[in-house]
């Protein structure tokens, strides 16, 4: 992980770190790492918002650590990372069991992101789903930015 940004990730009750993802901004290939975890298997910060998930009754779907993160600094409680772009079966039993009934994707405005927003309208029969389109990634984005397309997503 030299070199790397490392955000550690927990077991859904935050007692156990299972492994950590690491990000370097140099060059293009293996941008991220994982390591000792099966990122299929988990959420980031799920060990976190998920009481606010239960709380709310919505979840907000981001591609990575950094949205999240992001989110949190904005007093965001209730996102969750998928580790790319795709929601796997594993991760969808976690959100089905998180009390949520409404999903809001604040996925990339990019071609994955696209394909995430397509592929994760096969839950519409579980969750109400809202696709939020930001300018720019949700790391990248103002408060300001992220609050508007909130408020326009639920209107």
């Amino acid at each position: 992980m030299h070199g790397r940004t490392v955000f550690p990730v927990y077991d859904d009750y935050h007692e156990f770190m299972v492994g950590c993802v690491g990000r370097t901004e140099i060059g293009s290939a293996d941008r991220w790492i994982n390591y000792g975890f099966e990122s299929s298997n988990y959420l980031y910060n799920y060990w976190f918002a998920k009481g606010f998930i239960k709380q709310t009754k919505e979840v907000i779907l981001v591609e990575g650590c950094k949205d999240v993160l992001r989110l949190e600094q904005y007093g965001i409680h209730n996102s969750v990372g998928c580790f790319g772009a795709h929601l796997t079966d594993s991760q969808q039993i976690i959100l089905e069991r998180s009390g949520a009934m409404n999903i809001i994707t604040m996925y990339d405005p990019d071609e994955a992101g696209d394909l995430a927003r397509h592929d994760i309208d096969r839950l519409k029969r579980f969750f109400n789903i809202r696709h939020v389109i930001l300018p720019k990634d949700p790391f990248d984005c103002s408060k300001e930015e992220v609050e508007k397309s909130l408020e326009s997503c639920s209107n």
